[in-house]
């Protein structure tokens, strides 16, 4: 259950009450944001009750036109959500609640710059795959600092072979992201929408490309390829 709310939210909110109707092109173009993060701004605004569901004309509904009244519809929806992802996580999802319980004990041993047993508290999050975006961000955190020294020793190989895990791993998240909210939303959810979650920067690409380069790794090369094409493209909308 994500217990966050978007930064936007507030915003966007303000906005189609004022333009007294909602819709995803017209927030994506007044906040100057990716489609598939607008269409997430206009998912929670129709859970919260602010909007209707589109119609047969795709048009939506404006239910509540009241600023000060929608915005504490925002505060109360996400403070519920956050009173009872614990209850929920336990008691209907026992496997992910222990994912977040070994997340928190991660967070401690980072604290306390314990990388080795943070890996291994972050690694069950990742194999199978989860929703956790967070947990594989700080799994690659890890794994960046490793990619340095590795770097530092002149082992491309070992770098090439990390950072095709990590772009596994993040494809594994997104397609598991897909999966989960198509079943809860009752409608297909693809991989474009979800990108903004991936854990993967350009430079991961470039360090990737580079060693590849090195070690004559004709795979990596074209894997790095892709990916740089895909960040000019369609992550560069985001």
């Amino acid at each position: 259950m994500d217990t966050e709310a978007d930064p936007l939210l507030d915003q966007v909110v303000v906005y189609v009450i004022e333009r007294k109707s909602a819709s995803i092109s017209g927030v994506q173009r007044q906040f100057r944001i990716g489609y598939s993060r607008a269409a997430r701004l206009v998912d929670t605004l129709q859970d919260v009750g602010l909007i209707s569901d589109p119609g047969k004309d795709g048009n939506r509904t404006l239910l509540i036109v009241d600023q000060e009244l929608a915005l504490g519809k925002i505060s109360d929806y996400y403070k519920t959500k956050e009173l009872l992802s614990a209850l929920e996580y336990k008691n209907i999802d026992p496997d992910g609640f222990k994912l977040i319980e070994n997340y928190e004990q991660a967070m401690l041993f980072k604290q306390q710059g314990n990388y080795g047993e943070e890996e291994r508290f972050l690694l069950p999050s990742v194999n199978p795959p989860s929703i956790y975006t967070g947990h594989y961000r700080e799994l690659f955190i890890i794994w960046r600092m490793v990619i340095k020294m590795y770097a530092k020793q002149g082992k491309d190989m070992d770098i090439v072979s990390l950072l095709k895990r990590m772009i596994s791993l993040d494809e594994e998240m997104l397609s598991e992201l897909c999966r989960y909210w198509s079943e809860r939303h009752g409608t297909v959810r693809n991989r474009e929408y979800f990108i903004g979650s991936s854990n993967l920067k350009v430079n991961d690409i470039k360090h990737l490309k580079n060693a590849s380069i090195s070690c004559a790794d004709n795979e990596g090369i074209l894997l790095a390829d892709k990916y740089l094409s895909e960040f000019r493209s369609v992550r560069a909308k985001i």
